[in-house]
């Protein structure tokens, strides 16, 4: 058969195959969203197999790792703005200022995969 016959019939569309859980980027809030999803997805392999094959066998992986991610990012942004925010950092001076917000960046992001990511469902 030639390309030229082959066009002439009409294609049939193929059915998307399914793809890694994480292929819906559009659907995480941002890049941290997504990169705490890959964390307890990875979690979820090594810890709690048996909790992600039933994700797997019920197709709620992928809504499960964009809920997982998008929370624990709102989570880690809304405690990073609180504490920016606080009076006891806004009077510090600068350089000061952006010591505290990373060394408290690195304790609110040890709260969120404590709490949030290596735990097998979400509160």
């Amino acid at each position: 058969m030639t390309l030229s016959s082959a066009a002439s019939f009409p294609q049939q569309q193929k059915q998307p195959e399914p793809g890694p859980p994480l292929d819906l980027e559009s659907e995480f809030l941002d890049p941290l969203a997504e990169s705490y999803a890959e964390e307890h997805l990875r979690y979820l392999k090594e810890a709690m197999p048996h909790v992600l094959r039933d994700l797997e066998k019920s197709g709620e992986l992928a809504k499960h790792l964009i809920s997982v991610g998008n929370e624990a990012s709102l989570v880690e942004m809304d405690l990073m703005r609180k504490h920016h925010l606080s009076r006891e950092v806004q009077n510090l001076p600068d350089l000061q200022r952006i010591r505290e917000l990373q060394s408290r960046l690195a304790e609110v992001q040890e709260l969120v995969r404590h709490d949030m990511i290596h735990q097998p469902t979400p509160d």
